[in-house]
């Protein structure tokens, strides 16, 4: 079954129209150029109950034709937009005549009330009844049971619930089961999932083979990069050992003999402050005594130019008596000028015993001078030796010491890194070996024995259906080592739950799902119409708001994404509507339909004459 056109027609209106080609095919558009109508149209015109949107551009068509090629020829759904009436026309559409309404042909052309039969006819699927409960109540098969397989819109490409399911009740899962059954098997019945069926054990083996993987090419890469530490003289650890004590040995006595020094150095730096402390103040004491020794050398002139002075007084020819003031020649006699206190010496007599204790005071300073003198000599002497023992005791350390530490430090930190070395490298080729063997003890990965002949194990089939969706995921550059299902056909992913992911995520695991599902079909003979059509695989769906980023496809899965689609088979369809863009090289090998959105550049979108207002 080949979905070769669509078309929706109305009288006064030029048909819109997108053809299908064997294969892979993009309908690719931005938002407002009618990709959702398209996909629309074509799930009504497979027997959908819900009608295209009503939207302006829309106006004034009333028939959605659906070309379809199958084994017997070629027929074209005819279905109204109003009220759901169907008809079947035997030829193309580009044989039907422009006619204001199809339904007015007659010959080869027919009403019905159900399109299913014929759907599930072309298909080569039959009638069939499904068991739709536990307690064994069956259910015709109708092909809309089918096309949820294969017709994925917006909503259902990211949604959490998985698509073998029409919707989320749990009144029907039971009867989905049972037609995805029919699907992968081709018979009825129900397969089973053991609990520790062969996908499990292999997930465990995956996920444990890899560990060891990951963890033995760590160990040799670290054992690689250790063998390039390269030594000038290779050393045994006990070599290593040896040679650290004796280093740690001349390290100490070394720093015993610093410690030594800088002790003496301590006590002679205390000394020397002390000695120049003395020093200073002694050269302040013998400033202060010189400047009171010319004190004392003012005080002798003065008493000196006193006693000079008396000596003048008795020279003068006119002289007052110094006593009572008088004249001298007025006195009449010498007893009257006699002083009454006979104990009163004479000014020359007071002067000169003045001065002989000043010169004793004097010389007494100046021993005591001459004393602090030669203390500070002796001080500033002290300081100068001591000094120079310190710079001694300086030049010892810095020059002969202090390289003798940083030797023995440097040797130890050599000698330790080589001991580390040596030590990891062991532990490393110990591990590295004991990894081997657990690995080797995982043994091959697990296979599914092969039955007894007239055996029937319905579970078998699913494995191959299995390794269809992990090869497609990786394709995609999907992180995918082992696909399983759980007991509701929810895939995991390494284990992970696949409605874990985010929705980008989520459409392209739901779109390797059915397009698997298809191939496998195809592949196995079983039934399925043999096409899928995807709304949007690629984007995740947020109404008009864009998607988030952690929502978002990367930009190397979407390229990967339709480089699978351009390589799918002509015996099977495929029909993509998104808005990213095809890839260059894939693009070639893809039957293309492009919305510009734009009226000055190609086709702005699905029908013609559109005006951007919302689809």
């Amino acid at each position: 079954m080949l979905i070769k056109r669509l078309s929706v027609r109305g009288p006064r209106r030029t048909d819109a129209t997108v053809a299908f080609q064997p294969g892979a095919n993009v309908v690719r558009g931005l938002s407002d150029t009618g990709k959702t109508y398209v996909f629309q149209c074509l799930d009504f015109a497979l027997g959908g109950s819900a009608t295209p949107k009503p939207i302006v551009e829309a106006s004034g068509y009333e028939n959605v034709l659906l070309e379809i090629k199958h084994d017997s020829g070629t027929l074209t759904i005819d279905r109204r937009i109003g009220d759901g009436r169907i008809r079947i026309h035997r030829m193309s559409i580009q044989n039907l005549p422009q006619t204001s309404s199809v339904f007015e042909l007659v010959g080869e052309s027919e009403t019905v009330d159900n399109i299913s039969p014929l759907l599930l006819q072309i298909s080569n699927i039959g009638q069939q009844h499904l068991r739709k409960s536990g307690a064994g109540e069956t259910q015709r098969l109708s092909f809309r049971n089918i096309a949820h397989l294969c017709v994925v819109d917006e909503d259902r490409i990211s949604d959490e619930i998985a698509p073998l399911y029409e919707d989320g009740s749990p009144y029907t899962r039971t009867f989905s089961k049972s037609v995805f059954t029919f699907v992968v098997s081709g018979v009825g019945g129900e397969i089973q999932i053991p609990k520790d069926d062969l996908a499990s054990q292999r997930t465990a083996w995956t996920a444990k083979n890899q560990i060891y993987d990951a963890l033995i090419a760590d160990t040799e890469q670290r054992l690689t990069a250790i063998s390039e530490r390269t030594f000038s003289t290779p050393l045994t650890r006990e070599a290593i050992e040896e040679r650290l004590a004796e280093a740690r040995t001349r390290l100490q006595a070394v720093a015993q003999e610093t410690d030594s020094l800088s002790a003496d150095r301590i006590t002679m730096v205390a000394d020397r402050d002390k000695s120049r402390s003395r020093a200073i103040t002694v050269a302040e004491l013998v400033s202060q005594f010189r400047v009171l020794r010319e004190h004392y050398h003012t005080d002798l002139s003065r008493l000196e130019f006193i006693e000079e002075s008396d000596h003048y007084f008795q020279q003068l020819s006119k002289i007052k008596c110094p006593l009572c003031g008088n004249d001298i020649n007025e006195h009449t006699t010498h007893d009257l000028c006699e002083p009454q206190d006979e104990s009163l010496p004479s000014v020359r007599q007071a002067c000169s015993r003045e001065a002989a204790k000043i010169l004793t005071l004097m010389a007494d300073l100046d021993q005591t001078v001459a004393n602090l003198q030669s203390e500070g000599q002796m001080l500033q002497g002290m300081v100068e030796e001591l000094s120079a023992r310190i710079r001694h005791i300086d030049e010892e350390i810095t020059t002969r010491l202090l390289p003798r530490q940083q030797e023995q430090q440097s040797l130890i930190l050599d000698l330790v890194a080589r001991r580390d070395v040596v030590v990891e490298e062991g532990l490393l080729a110990a591990r590295l070996e004991q990894l081997r063997e657990q690995r080797e003890a995982l043994g091959n990965r697990p296979s599914r024995p092969k039955p007894s002949n007239g055996s029937a194990n319905t579970s078998l089939t699913i494995e191959p259906l299995l390794e269809l969706i992990a090869e497609e995921l990786r394709s995609y550059h999907v992180d995918a080592s082992v696909v399983t299902f759980d007991g509701d056909f929810n895939l995991h992913l390494d284990g992970k739950p696949y409605r874990s992911f985010g929705k980008g995520m989520r459409g392209i695991i739901n779109s390797a799902y059915v397009i698997s599902l298809m191939n496998y079909a195809r592949e196995n003979r079983r039934p399925h119409p043999y096409f899928v059509i995807l709304d949007s695989p690629l984007t995740a769906y947020r109404g008009k708001e864009m998607p988030v980023s952690d929502e978002e496809v990367a930009d190397d899965i979407k390229a990967a994404f339709y480089t699978r689609l351009s390589n799918t088979p002509g015996d099977r369809q495929i029909i993509v509507l998104d808005q990213e863009d095809v890839p260059s090289e894939p693009k070639s090998r893809i039957s293309a339909t492009e919305f510009s959105k734009s009226h000055q550049h190609g086709r702005y979108g699905f029908l013609p004459d559109n005006i951007p207002t919302g689809f």
